[in-house]
């Protein structure tokens, strides 16, 4: 299956980031990782740094899929609100999911200063606001979201005091 990508991101064609032929050898190691993002890539070096031998394999070009069009950022915080993620699946596997979040983006974090990447990386606050035409409607629901998630003991606070009229959640 090919996926069309409406938007090419500026770093796709300006980075100079190499771009991999096919594999033209046989290649012997303890472990393959598939994918040149920075899931694969975190996960190769972590192995690397064990001592294991690892083979990378990357369709085409290193961070060109998922990665590239992430606005390079990254987030313990998935798409589906805490709320729902509790109801679904429990309260404990809801926690667990913010947890292995939160701990994959403090180990990137470890890894570039220990590797003194260049890169800005930087911890920033997100924000989560009600739609301009429901600020009423969502409030009652952001309220919600901010309780369950200070209750599993995440940052989060809910500011009333946005100049656009919009209640924001911030989640840390």
């Amino acid at each position: 299956m090919t996926i069309q990508l409406k938007t090419s991101p500026y770093w796709i064609e300006s980075a100079p980031l190499p771009h991999f032929g096919p594999l033209d050898q046989h290649e012997d190691a303890d472990v393959v990782v598939i994918g040149g993002g920075l899931t694969g890539l975190t996960a190769a070096y972590l192995l690397l740094s064990t001592g294991r031998s690892v083979v990378l394999l990357e369709r085409r070009r290193a961070a060109e899929r998922d990665t590239a069009h992430t606005s390079a950022h990254l987030t313990m915080v998935t798409d589906l609100p805490m709320t729902d993620l509790v109801k679904q699946f429990g309260r404990d596997h809801a926690q667990a999911t913010w947890d292995a979040g939160l701990a994959s983006v403090a180990q990137i974090d470890e890894i570039v200063r220990l590797e003194q990447i260049s890169c800005n990386f930087a911890w920033v606050p997100g924000y989560l606001h009600a739609a301009s035409e429901q600020v009423s409607a969502d409030t009652e629901w952001l309220r919600e979201e901010r309780r369950l998630i200070t209750e599993l003991g995440f940052d989060a606070s809910f500011d009333s005091s946005s100049s656009t009229e919009r209640e924001p959640l911030q989640s840390c």
